[in-house]
């Protein structure tokens, strides 16, 4: 004859069995998640090194213009030699790479992995951010705005 609380043992072994389980699931999620955040913070302070220097360069490029135009007004006297105005327009009209690296926030979205970041805003974040930033150096170099310099 079978005694009535053995069942209730085999059953909070199985529901103990599955807790551990759960609890090392969300572990290992969480050890996969810093791991991530790791590689998207290095992949970010890359992508803004090279946004800084692309902000430079666009620099360069509005001060190379406003140098062209200063010396061919009519009414000055050129400021700069003939064949300086030539390194001026090849400046002023060259065109710097605006691609920051987005491996890591690209292939964490595409796996999915990306729902391994418990913060939702963080997440929504990461899902915009390659647009937002292009979106946004479009929008500050249409005519008639700055360019938030």
């Amino acid at each position: 004859m079978a005694r009535p609380d053995r069942g209730r043992g085999d059953r909070g072994s199985i529901l103990l069995a599955f807790g551990i389980d759960a609890w090392w699931e969300g572990r290992q999620e969480r050890v996969e998640e810093h791991a991530l955040l790791s590689r998207l913070q290095g992949e970010l302070a890359e992508a803004e090194s090279h946004l800084q220097e692309w902000r430079e360069n666009q620099r360069g490029v509005a001060d190379a213009g406003r140098e062209i135009l200063a010396n061919t007004e009519l009414s000055r006297r050129p400021t700069v030699p003939a064949d300086s105005i030539g390194k001026l327009i090849w400046k002023a009209t060259f065109n710097w790479d605006a691609d920051p690296p987005t491996g890591v926030v690209s292939s964490a979205i595409a796996t999915g992995r990306i729902s391994l970041i418990a913060d939702s805003d963080l997440r929504e974040a990461l899902v915009l951010w390659p647009r937002s930033w292009t979106s946004g150096v479009l929008r500050r170099a249409s005519p008639g705005t700055t360019t938030g310099a």
